[in-house]
């Protein structure tokens, strides 16, 4: 099974998500920060990271541009529940900058464990 690091300042999506994915055995680290980021991928293996876009310590945006930096070998799930309109969807943006899949929130549980299987691929299922 897969190791998966899910960032989201949301505390009861956390919760959620790290239920349903502790039921499909994988491991999962949480964290409602995004300030520590460089510290925990330095320190653990994931891999896939699930991160919010929109936060208050810094954004999802500039995750993706790290990991894909420093650890372009880690999938990553971007995910969001806000529009900046039209001619900027943020997870379009996410997609160009190298998240390998995103999703809108709200999402059902379901959808995520089908994304999340579908980014990792058959051998971490």
């Amino acid at each position: 099974m897969a190791s998966i690091l899910v960032i989201d300042d949301n505390e009861i999506l956390l919760e959620v998500i790290s239920e349903s994915l502790k039921q499909t055995s994988h491991e999962v680290m949480l964290t409602r920060s995004s300030l520590n980021i460089e510290n925990i991928l330095k320190e653990q293996d994931f891999d896939l990271v699930l991160t919010d876009i929109i936060m208050p310590d810094k954004e999802g945006i500039e995750i993706i541009i790290h990991i894909k930096k420093s650890h372009p070998n880690i999938k990553i799930i971007a995910m969001t529940g806000k529009k900046m309109g039209d001619s900027l969807d943020l997870l379009d943006i996410a997609k160009s900058i190298g998240a390998n899949a995103t999703i809108a929130k709200p999402f059902s549980t379901h959808e995520l464990l089908d994304l999340i299987g579908e980014t990792l691929g058959p051998q971490n299922e």
